[in-house]
């Protein structure tokens, strides 16, 4: 009798241990892992301050993102912080690097100095287009390890321009270069805000989320903008008079943390070069830029809006680049080299070469 107690104890011990190993604080589970089960995925944060109706979004965050889940056929996916919401613009850099945010859209201009080579791109009356300007910068930045070393505690994913920027301004055209006499302009920093006060103005560091406010209350005369932004944030409301004329570009890029890239086996991350770089590069500056300058005036018809408009003569826009092209191209040499850096006549010579490729 003791001997069939043990026994039937034995095999209910048996059974208890081998259902525990079907059991997990989710449920029932087969002992032998399926397939998805086995797949690694990772999910990221991705921080802008678009909304979701700019072309921004629309042209570029969202299908920059869609490549990036297709080529790893789902193992990474991305969720986007838009407006801000996340992480202010002006804190991606560091947000990036640190790891609170996993990727996003950084502008160099918040970093005064900080990104000073590549802003060889943001030089007034250098690229054409945001095309070319894009294609460029990811070119120059791929070259000179100088110019990366300024980005070394992060992966660069993209980096381009935008298309040269036009004024837009309250109450008036800036038809002369004296015009721009006391006026507070809102302008990027570095190339552009050298440009500002090339022709006498005093640059104004704003963020593009509250340019609007700050010209609808005269914090600001004016501001240098893309037509992505002017149309699409309605700035044009407060802002109706546009002076057409190619000013400098901003240099953008989408970052991603150096440690969360170092830990991707090497197929994930060669799955994402494949739709970076130049490729990427090239979309953001002519998918969200050139597109959003050839249709500004019908989207802002769309919207109800109507603007004034002036393009600067050739006569005029010799002027300009007399007192703020050449001279702000010279003095971003100097800057350069003052502080230390090399190659900086050699990056502006290939960024001018680049500048006439189709």
């Amino acid at each position: 009798m003791k001997l069939f107690i043990f026994s039937l104890l034995a095999v209910t011990l048996l059974a208890t241990v081998s259902l525990a190993g079907c059991f997990t604080q989710s449920g029932f589970q087969s002992t032998a892992p399926t397939a998805a089960s086995a797949v690694k995925t990772w999910n990221l944060n991705y921080a802008h301050e678009n909304t979701p109706s700019e072309y921004f979004t629309l042209y570029g965050h969202v299908p920059f993102a869609q490549d990036i889940e297709k080529v790893t056929d789902g193992k990474v996916k991305i969720t986007f912080h838009g407006e801000q919401t996340l992480i202010k613009s002006s804190q991606i850099w560091d947000g990036v690097k640190s790891g609170k945010v996993d990727m996003g859209w950084m502008f160099t201009g918040y970093y005064p100095g900080q990104f000073s080579l590549i802003e060889v791109s943001a030089l007034p009356f250098l690229y054409p287009n945001a095309t070319v300007g894009g294609k460029s910068t990811w070119q120059l930045f791929s070259k000179y390890p100088q110019i990366q070393s300024q980005f070394k505690d992060v992966k660069i994913l993209a980096i381009w321009t935008t298309e040269p920027y036009f004024i837009g301004a309250r109450s008036k055209f800036y038809r002369k270069a004296e015009d721009f006499q006391g006026q507070k302009i809102r302008a990027g920093n570095g190339p552009q805000a050298d440009f500002v006060k090339a022709l006498g103005g005093n640059p104004v560091m704003v963020g593009m989320p509250e340019v609007y406010l700050n010209l609808q209350n005269g914090s600001l005369d004016a501001a240098l903008l893309p037509a992505e932004a002017y149309a699409g944030r309605k700035i044009f409301e407060v802002a109706p008079y546009a002076t057409y004329v190619s000013t400098a570009a901003v240099v953008n890029a989408i970052i991603m943390n150096l440690d969360l890239w170092n830990s991707f086996p090497k197929d994930i991350q060669d799955q994402i070069t494949s739709v970076s770089g130049e490729k990427a590069s090239v979309r953001f500056s002519s998918q969200v830029f050139d597109k959003s300058y050839q249709d500004m005036k019908g989207n802002i018809e769309a919207f109800g809006g109507k603007i004034q408009e002036y393009s600067l003569p050739q006569d005029e826009l010799q002027i300009w680049i007399n007192k703020a092209g050449k001279p702000v191209w010279n003095s971003w040499v100097q800057a350069q080299t003052a502080a230390g850096l090399t190659g900086a006549q050699q990056i502006l010579d290939d960024a001018i070469a680049l500048s006439k490729r189709k």
